[in-house]
């Protein structure tokens, strides 16, 4: 072959392809888009969100009213999301999709700022 590969790295790839490796990934991967749905459909439902954009990964995109206010409220919370500087996407955060605890978490501490 052109280039040489270390045996422990074929090992690792062989091992992350087998059957079983890829039923756990495709199990985690069913979870995540289970997650994400239910959070993008809450976030929907949030009278300060005014669009939850579409996604396929594993985080959402959504635009606030106030994101500023809503960061706030969420670091004050413990959750920990990411805020944009950019002029086109400023009153927006990125929300990771975690564990269901997870999520219920970030869910519950949104709570107040829908009031």
């Amino acid at each position: 072959p052109p280039y040489l590969l270390p045996s422990p790295s074929v090992a690792a790839a062989e091992t992350a392809l087998s059957a079983g490796a890829l039923e756990i990934a495709e199990a985690r991967i069913a979870r995540i888009i289970a997650e994400r749905d239910v959070v993008a459909g809450r976030l929907a439902a949030n009278p300060a969100v005014r669009r939850v954009f579409p996604s396929e990964t594993n985080f959402l995109l959504a635009e606030f009213d106030d994101a500023g206010a809503v960061f706030a409220q969420l670091q004050e919370a413990g959750i920990r999301v990411r805020r944009f500087s950019d002029p086109r996407i400023e009153n927006c955060l990125r929300i990771s999709i975690g564990s269901p605890a997870e999520n219920r978490a970030f869910l519950q501490a949104l709570e107040p700022v829908d009031a």
